[in-house]
């Protein structure tokens, strides 16, 4: 995917994402369950010198490697590693991980991040579907005209429809459900049949678990694009 400007003379630029194509043909859930992969261990770094050995293998330009440094990552420090496994894997994902770096921090005050953080800097399967599903609900939002500043805000909005282990802290199981099934909006049309979620199993685009990540973010998209108000406040956990 490429990024290019599509700013009003005068105005602040604003990175904007070029449409990269997907194989179109629909594809049935249930028919492809057994090929995709739900969990993996998550890579962690400690200390400076670790993070800069990681950001090394992300092979980053000197502005990229510079955003990252200098911004913080809304979701704490579980984010920040699903951030850097993005980077290394590039293209589309690597398009999310940079977008969520320089704009998560600059659309959402105090208790949106908190409401955020419960669920992508936790564990569970909205947390895993947020950053399978992020990279496309990201590309198909600014295909259909917003902003990448705009799409990061609808994805932090989007992220405080699931659940997660550490939602489970705050509210017990019986009021909101079960952490290691999938909760978030839109997702609905997968639970029957990958209730614990998938993740991006390649960086081959055309591997199936990119393209039906890319075919139901069509579908989120279309909910969140008849939902979306920046001015609503989340149902943030009582604790």
């Amino acid at each position: 995917m490429i990024e290019t400007p599509h700013d009003n003379p005068g105005s602040t630029p604003t990175r904007r994402l070029v449409e990269t194509s997907v194989s179109p043909e629909h594809i049935n859930p249930a028919d492809v369950a057994m090929e995709l992969i739900g969990g993996s261990v998550l890579a962690k770094y400690y200390g400076p010198e670790q993070l800069d050995e990681a950001y090394r293998r992300c092979n980053l330009s000197s502005e990229q490697l510079e955003l990252v440094r200098g911004n913080v990552t809304v979701g704490g420090g579980r984010a920040l590693f699903h951030v850097i496994r993005l980077l290394k894997h590039g293209g589309v994902e690597r398009d999310f991980g940079l977008a969520w770096t320089e704009y998560s921090a600059k659309n959402f005050g105090p208790e949106w991040r908190r409401a955020i953080t419960d669920v992508i800097g936790s564990e569970g399967a909205d947390t895993k579907m947020f950053w399978t599903m992020a990279p496309y609900i990201l590309k198909t939002l600014v295909a259909r005209g917003k902003s990448v500043q705009e799409a990061v805000q609808a994805l932090g909005r989007w992220a405080t429809t699931g659940i997660s282990v550490k939602t489970e802290l705050h509210k017990p199981y019986d009021t909101q459900g079960y952490w290691g099934e999938v909760h978030l909006l839109g997702l609905d049309r997968i639970v029957d049949e990958i209730p614990g979620g998938w993740e991006l199993s390649s960086r081959n685009q055309n591997d199936v678990s990119h393209r039906l990540a890319a075919q139901e973010a069509a579908h989120v998209v279309d909910l969140l694009l008849k939902t979306d108000n920046p001015n609503k406040e989340p149902q943030l956990p009582q604790i």
